[in-house]
């Protein structure tokens, strides 16, 4: 087996910004090395990689050396169950603040809401477009409200 060819995909692997690893990727980085290859050598390379890869940083992880987002995701029915109760919250305050944003989370579809973003789990974050598009007044009572 090609040992310089395995180093440095695992090192690929290690080192590369999470967005810049795709598989194509990492095949890149094996046949820019040795272009003869065989796509049979270059799959158990990269496969061995991979998982020296992951026990590593799986291992760091495990004794605190590198954080990762610790929460679930949140599934599509969590994400609805939550969009239902913010709902429930803001339609029981009647103020004019909290029926625009009542009106503007009615309007969300919960098909585009993913566990990354705030709405998903009931947070309305003053960068959103909800309260981006809030009249300036009431874009102002919302930020004094929770500051």
């Amino acid at each position: 087996m090609n040992t310089h060819l395995s180093t440095k995909i695992y090192n690929f692997l290690v080192n590369a910004e999470e967005e810049h690893i795709t598989g194509a990727s990492v095949i890149y980085q094996g046949i820019e090395d040795d272009p003869w290859v065989s796509k049979d050598e270059l799959r158990s390379i990269i496969s061995q990689a991979f998982d020296i890869s992951y026990k590593a940083i799986f291992s760091l992880r495990a004794i605190g050396v590198v954080k990762v987002n610790e929460e679930e995701p949140l599934s599509s029915a969590q994400i609805r169950s939550n969009i239902n109760k913010l709902r429930s919250k803001l339609k029981k305050n009647t103020s004019t603040l909290y029926q625009h944003l009542f009106s503007a989370v009615n309007r969300v579809s919960t098909d585009e809401l993913t566990w990354k973003v705030p709405l998903g789990s009931q947070v309305i974050a003053d960068e959103s477009d909800i309260i981006k598009k809030l009249p300036k007044q009431l874009r102002e009572n919302f930020m004094v409200s929770i500051h």
